[in-house]
């Protein structure tokens, strides 16, 4: 139905509402409760039919204001455009790097990483689109929206006459209030952009640490300094790989730093103990994409881990000769060099481990780190007689994991940058100014746009039906 027909047949309604009116109040009936509707018939017919003929000036009225007050609607498209278009790039980026990623090491924790990311990214995608549907349905129809309140508001008794002004109200307030939106977000609402990735600072590696055996060591403590300050503490994994690789974790790229390794509560040191990036990355295609290099590492003074959970150590001074290895047992000859040297042997509580050889004697004592708790055997070597002490430890098995609880440190903290942080910070970005904020704007409009209505429609929705 064209604008016309509406506007004709609202104007023919007003003058029907008004014929029926006046017919109440002119019936020769004793009830003053018929009269009175008969009157407010006839009032609101009048109102109707005054507004159907003032469409044009409520038209004019309502574009008048929009050049006034500058409602941009093509800045209003581009913001939207520019903002679906973001949203849309990094959303494709996410998922195409989560499928990447699923079927390596890691992968879980980078889908932990990026699935708020991505539901803020689609909570907004749908707020945006919902937002440019309105404002499309409203810059279309409006003036028929306007129109056929106009005709809602005539039909006689109110039966329409809220609906109607409804109509009118939010087609006049959502047209003139909906392209400040972009302003009243950039106004009320902070902008949150994801990091830029380190490329020149943070190197991505994998630690290989094995034991003088040449063992990997399980559940060690890697821990990284830089002029004497911690920059990174990392967890082995059973099989005494130590990740330090993308997203949230790295090393210095360009820096040297110094490390070393805390195994069952005992601090030893490593070979190479003072790291040269340009020395000691060894780069390959295969780490990727959770890394590009890789670094081995060897603890001299921590002979064996007969598997796990039991740590053999020397001294610095001690010249050890193996002469039996196996999985769960070792024998070796020990001397030292220059003093009197030592062995510790630290085993889990609930490890199974027995000491015998030519020591003169044995102290033990409990030891307790990480949530780990245990027995220590310490061994003294004295050099008074240039002979090797022959001494076999043995291992019958382990009841209980040596894994520690320790709190990781990683080098993107140590330096300021954190991932997890940043994308959280930008999830809640999105959520706030791209989700909530155009929500309340909306809101807004809408309570705008009703109390437009009621003005519109009166403050009495419905017809005294009371007789008398």
């Amino acid at each position: 139905m064209e604008n016309e027909q509406l506007l004709a047949l609202a104007l023919a309604l007003s003058f029907l509402g008004y014929n029926l009116g006046a017919l109440l109040t002119m019936l020769p009936l004793p009830f003053q409760g018929v009269k009175k509707w008969g009157y407010v018939i006839m009032k609101d017919s009048v109102y109707a039919a005054v507004l159907s003929m003032s469409s044009g000036i409520i038209v004019y009225v309502v574009t008048y204001v929009q050049n006034i007050l500058g409602s941009d609607w093509s800045a209003f498209d581009s913001w939207i455009v520019e903002r679906t278009g973001f949203l849309i790039g990094w959303k494709t980026a996410f998922s195409a790097f989560m499928a990447a990623t699923s079927k390596f090491t890691g992968g879980s924790f980078v889908h932990t990483v990026f699935e708020p990311v991505t539901k803020m990214i689609n909570y907004a995608l749908t707020t945006l689109y919902s937002i440019l549907s309105v404002s499309l349905i409203i810059r279309s129809f409006y003036l028929k929206m306007i129109f056929l309140g106009i005709l809602l508001l005539s039909v006689p008794f109110r039966l329409t006459r809220s609906v109607g002004a409804y109509f009118i109200a939010f087609s006049i307030v959502f047209l003139i209030g909906l392209p400040f939106m972009p302003l009243f977000i950039s106004e009320f609402s902070y902008s949150q952009s994801l990091p830029s990735p380190p490329s020149d600072t943070v190197e991505f590696v994998f630690f290989d640490v094995k034991t003088a055996l040449g063992e990997p060591i399980p559940y060690g403590v890697l821990e990284g300094f830089s002029s004497n300050r911690l920059i990174f503490r990392y967890l082995s994994d059973e099989n005494g790989v130590i990740n330090a690789g993308f997203p949230d974790k790295g090393v210095p790229m360009n820096t040297t730093y110094n490390v070393d390794l805390v195994y069952l509560g005992i601090k030893t040191m490593l070979v190479p103990s003072h790291i040269d990036p340009q020395v000691h990355y060894t780069f390959s295609n295969k780490l990727l994409p959770e890394a590009r290099a890789y670094v081995n590492l060897t603890a001299p003074l921590l002979i064996t881990t007969l598997g796990s959970s039991v740590g053999v150590f020397r001294s610095h001074n001690l010249e050890v000769v193996i002469v039996s290895y196996g999985s769960n047992e070792v024998t070796l000859k020990a001397r030292p060099v220059d003093g009197d040297g030592f062995l510790i042997i630290r085993y889990s509580m609930g490890c199974n481990v027995v000491i015998s050889g030519q020591a003169n004697q044995t102290l033990l004592k409990d030891w307790s780190w990480g949530g780990l708790r245990g027995k220590e055997a310490r061994i003294p070597i004295s050099n008074k007689n240039d002979t090797m002490v022959e001494i076999t430890v043995r291992s019958a098995g382990c009841t209980e994991a040596n894994k520690p609880r320790i709190k990781e440190v990683t080098y993107l903290d140590s330096i300021g940058l954190s991932p997890w942080k940043d994308f959280s910070r930008f999830a809640a970005s999105i959520l706030l100014s791209w989700v909530v904020m155009p929500a309340i704007f909306v809101f807004i409009l809408g309570v705008i746009s009703a109390a437009l209505a009621y003005l519109i429609g009166g403050s009495k929705d419905k017809v005294p039906f009371k007789l008398w």
